[in-house]
């Protein structure tokens, strides 16, 4: 009991060979999770818990943990047959093919009121700048700081929103099943890798968060990922989230797996 004890056995944060604990959020206080090991019987065993308890203890979280390969294969399988696959990804795949079968008037519309936000955005950075030209504020102001780096999340924000809007009306971006097939099959493969690192780099491009729970998981995404890695054959992590069109998987625990 005493070589299990998570002091003598702190968690850590490496990330080299850990496939979830960037996207897990704890279920008792919404914090990451972080990891850490133990000895027991069977010898050294590896668990995913609260970052927030093991930087501050319980003051801070009264804690969660759950063993990591458990875990880790329980995510591999419910993304395998719930979501990336082809009878489940055409679902997600409806408000973007509704948006497609828009008529030219919409979709010019739809443009131009993206491009009028990307000026707005940029607009509003160079009044910014102007600021700061004019000696009317030091660029070190901390309200300022934080008004300039809320500008630049806005402009890029809006620029990949309409360069997504241009992006779908492109002859080359209708789904089609060969797309919709193809992306399954890159990510079926990615999850059958044992290479950890391949797992976890498509994983991040697609999945957002995995908030976890005493019965259920929540898996979530923005469905704009899947959409622009399906349209354009690629799959690559977003940089800026838009925190719209949010899909969810949500699956219960399997009985067997332990939780602490």
């Amino acid at each position: 009991m005493e070589a299990r004890a998570p002091r003598n056995t702190p968690p850590c944060s490496s990330t080299g060979e850990v496939l979830l604990s960037s996207l897990l959020k704890c279920p008792k206080c919404a914090q990451g999770m972080t990891t850490g090991s133990g000895n027991g019987n069977g010898g050294t065993y590896h668990y995913y818990a609260c970052s927030a308890r093991s930087r501050k203890g319980e003051t801070a979280c009264e804690g969660y943990r759950v063993p990591m390969e458990e875990l880790n294969q329980f995510v591999i399988e419910r993304l395998q047959s719930d979501l990336f696959s082809v009878a489940k990804i055409p679902e997600l795949l409806e408000p973007m093919k509704e948006r497609q079968a828009q008529g030219k008037d919409d979709i010019a519309k739809r443009l131009a009121d993206r491009e009028a936000e990307v000026l707005a955005a940029k607009q509003s950075r160079e009044n910014l700048y102007a600021m700061v030209t004019s000696n009317l504020v030091h660029p070190s102001d901390a309200d300022f700081s934080r008004r300039f780096k809320q500008a630049e999340k806005q402009c890029q924000r809006a620029q990949k929103e309409r360069d997504q809007v241009a992006a779908e009306v492109a002859p080359d971006a209708r789904i089609t099943h060969d797309k919709i097939s193809n992306f399954v099959s890159t990510m079926q493969s990615a999850l059958s890798q044992e290479t950890i690192a391949v797992k976890r780099s498509d994983l991040q491009s697609i999945i957002e968060r995995i908030d976890l729970g005493d019965e259920a998981i929540h898996i979530r995404g923005q469905r704009a990922d899947i959409e622009r890695a399906i349209s354009s054959d690629k799959v690559v992590p977003s940089k800026v989230r838009t925190f719209v069109r949010e899909w969810r998987r949500d699956r219960v625990w399997p009985r067997t797996l332990p939780t602490h």
